[in-house]
């Protein structure tokens, strides 16, 4: 090969390494360009100052759910959070159930249910003496209670307290478990526990503003439960139902967990009620006039149930069974389960 040939080639092949070696660099300078920008926006959303409301979170586990990991917004597949104090220190009023309370059917008495209430009980129907006190499959205290078919359901069996559970306040929360025995019917609905304040309303009168409210649950048929809310604009002078999304179970025990903020001034639609099953949210409503003065706050809770309705299609074919304990009644979500414990 020429000089001059040899020459030319070398020439090519380092030019060919320079560009070569600038494209790389640039290259470099790029992506660290990239990764630099990357950086800056992970160091500003880390620095922003995001206002979240307090929630369950698996890593508290006064507050996490036993059965979920975060609580879940069933009805609209996404996490949640709830309203209210979430987070504040809790003031609990735990039902309290004994060996020495254990009985059967017929054999539990007034004095018995306010042992176990820790306070005396203005109201109390039993039934015809349906309800007792068992050991249930979980190792824990539960009532047990019988219902037997009648002409519109089965007997009541109902109590609450003849004073203000812990303070007189706007919030209150609740949560309990439930088992519907096997054989079970849900038929056309009953009444399950839930909270109140003032003068407790039901049986199609009261809450008209000025004197009460309730938000008991019920079954529904097909395995729904419902929120049933006496607020003073309700449809008929009956309770209004706030369907929960999904089913719940027979022959297992689910939990319940309730919460009810009452609205904050007499024209302001933003009391509010929410419902977990098994730490999964199922009802979530923030538009409730719950009254319409201030003269009562949300301090009941109510053991209420029963089949009931005004036909006889409301009452089971047989006699059916179902139980509920670890009754926790609090002023914020810090005192009460979300889930089985």
């Amino acid at each position: 090969m020429t000089k001059w040939k040899l020459g030319v080639v070398v020439l090519i092949v380092f030019v060919g390494g320079v560009l070569v070696g600038a494209l790389a660099t640039k290259g470099t300078q790029r992506t660290a360009s990239r990764s630099g920008a990357a950086g800056d926006l992970a160091t500003e959303v880390a620095s922003t100052d995001v206002d979240v409301p307090p929630g369950p979170t698996a890593t508290d586990p006064t507050l996490a759910p036993t059965t979920t990991a975060t609580p879940r917004d069933i009805c609209n597949g996404r996490d949640l959070e709830y309203a209210g104090s979430a987070s504040s220190p809790a003031d609990v009023l735990e039902l309290s159930l004994t060996d020495d309370l254990i009985s059967d059917f017929g054999d539990l008495s007034r004095s018995d249910v306010e042992k176990a209430f820790g306070r005396p009980i203005k109201y109390f129907a039993d039934g015809g003496g349906s309800l007792s006190i068992v050991r249930d499959d979980l190792g824990s205290l539960s009532f047990r209670q019988r219902y037997v078919p009648g002409e519109t359901g089965s007997p009541v069996v109902e109590f609450l307290g003849n004073e203000p559970l812990l303070d007189e306040s706007r919030e209150l929360w609740l949560s309990y478990r439930v088992k519907f025995e096997p054989g079970w019917e849900f038929v056309q609905g009953g009444k399950l526990p839930g909270l109140a304040g003032g003068r407790y309303a039901s049986g199609g009168s009261g809450a008209d503003g000025s004197d009460g409210f309730s938000a008991r649950l019920m079954w529904r048929p097909d395995q729904k439960l419902v929120v049933y809310a006496y607020h003073p604009d309700r449809p008929t002078r009956f309770g209004e139902d706030f369907p929960l999304c999904g089913n719940v179970p027979v022959g297992a025990w689910f939990s319940v967990t309730q919460h009810v903020v009452l609205n904050s001034g007499p024209d302001a639609f933003d009391g509010v009620v929410e419902v977990w099953i098994d730490g999964e949210k199922r009802q979530s409503r923030s538009d409730v006039r719950w009254r319409i003065d201030g003269s009562f706050g949300v301090d009941q809770f109510v053991y209420s149930s029963f089949y009931g309705g005004d036909t006889s299609d409301w009452s089971p074919s047989t006699t059916t069974y179902a139980q509920f304990g670890a009754f926790k009644v609090a002023t914020s979500a810090s005192g009460v389960d979300f889930g089985l414990s």
